[in-house]
């Protein structure tokens, strides 16, 4: 198989064949045959098999942004960055902006040029958002105005780390382009000398894993309920109508986590904590790792399986009657300089169309669920993930 040529001659819009090395991106066609094109790994359709890049592109064609469901495995890596400004912009500024982080973004995805990415970009996915501040400059009834209520902890989070008016999630499979792709669309886009400036960033590792599912650093399959099909991410996910259509509403928490107190439970009590084997993943229910959680499966004695505190329990859909939000979850670890030691953290992403689905859910942990005990929230950020865009309709333009 070839690699695409560094020009960017081999990404078009409909190369012969896919190839491993490709490039996701914010920029998906809005239409088949429309503005720039996408070249996907081919990890994205099924196992091992290549396909006729015409199939493929018309299967992704639409007007979404890559990283929501798409990849179907996300990358391993990811660099998230919140942007906040000192100086309130007006709603043509935002505009301008974007649309100036739109083009870096295609010139970056179809150029490739060597300064930023010299081995190519392999497998890379950019996403652009812009806050609830950003979002009400263009109407205060738009989705993604709205904040996140404050959950347990929230007070305790620095403000600066509750912010976010520009948001870019950089993901790649090779860590070492994340700092450089997010350092190149921020210095060609973003000018310091106008108030705007980094509110905070964190990167994160996703352990290898199926689709959604992986290991947390707490050691357990996190076993999410997500959307399996298009019906499900219409329901819950995708935007309907309005200047946001074909967008969705991201939420991004940062979590500090006690390793210690969590480790120093016995097996079967971090088990339960959770609701699921951490041997095998499979839940406390029965089954395997692909089995459905059985909340009413008891014991002959007639206890819940399921601990009624267990986390798949707290945060399963069907105790908010809400609709199936796209979630996955990063680790990381930061090394105490004081002490020299390691503590493992969390950064949990998801995405909804509407707020409330994601802080019914949050809540409701918060009341009930006991891996709560051992995570500490220490940022998070709400964003209107935009519609996709290419060279005729630039980012931010449906605003």
């Amino acid at each position: 198989m070839t690699e695409p040529a560094v020009d960017g001659s081999d990404v078009g819009y409909a190369p012969p064949r896919v190839t491993r090395r490709s490039i996701l991106f914010g920029a998906a066609a809005a239409a088949a045959g429309a503005g720039a094109a996408v070249a996907v790994d081919r990890f994205l359709v099924d196992a091992g098999t290549e396909h006729d890049a015409p199939d493929l592109l018309a299967w992704h064609a639409g007007a979404h942004q890559c990283g929501v469901d798409m990849p179907a495995r996300p990358p391993h890596h990811l660099l998230f960055s919140a942007l906040t400004w000192q100086r309130a912009p007006t709603p043509d500024h935002v505009r301008h902006l974007l649309g100036r982080i739109g083009q870096t973004v295609l010139d970056l995805v179809e150029g490739a040029p060597r300064e930023v990415l010299p081995d190519g970009p392999g497998v890379l996915m950019i996403q652009v958002g812009i806050g609830p501040r950003a979002v009400r400059l263009f109407g205060t009834d738009l989705p993604g105005a709205k904040t996140l209520p404050a959950f347990a902890g929230s007070d305790d989070i620095d403000p600066h780390q509750r912010s976010g008016d520009i948001v870019l999630l950089v993901a790649a499979d090779d860590p070492s382009v994340l700092a450089p792709v997010t350092q190149h669309v921020t210095a060609e886009t973003i000018d310091p000398a106008a108030g705007w400036s980094i509110a905070w960033q964190q990167q994160a590792l996703r352990p290898p894993g199926e689709g959604p599912r992986t290991r947390t650093p707490l050691g357990h399959h996190d076993g999410v309920v997500v959307p399996d099909d298009s019906r499900d991410m219409a329901t819950g996910v995708w935007i309907s109508d309005g200047p946001a259509a074909t967008g969705t509403i991201g939420v991004v928490r940062r979590f500090a986590l006690d390793h210690q107190a969590f480790d120093a439970l016995s097996e079967a009590e971090r088990d339960a904590v959770i609701g699921r084997r951490r041997v095998d993943g499979a839940p406390l229910s029965g089954g395997t790792i692909d089995s459905d959680v059985d909340l009413s499966a008891k014991s002959p004695s007639g206890d819940y399986l399921i601990p009624a505190n267990a986390h798949v329990r707290a945060a399963h859909p069907s105790f908010t009657a809400s609709p199936l939000m796209m979630r996955r979850s990063y680790g990381f670890s930061e090394v105490d300089s004081s002490t020299g030691r390691s503590s493992p953290g969390l950064l949990f992403i998801s995405y909804q169309n509407d707020l409330d689905t994601f802080s019914r859910t949050q809540l409701r942990m918060d009341d009930m669920d006991d891996l709560m005990t051992f995570a500490t929230a220490t940022a998070e950020t709400s964003f209107l993930v935009l519609p996709g865009f290419d060279r005729s309709r630039p980012l931010g333009s449906t605003l």
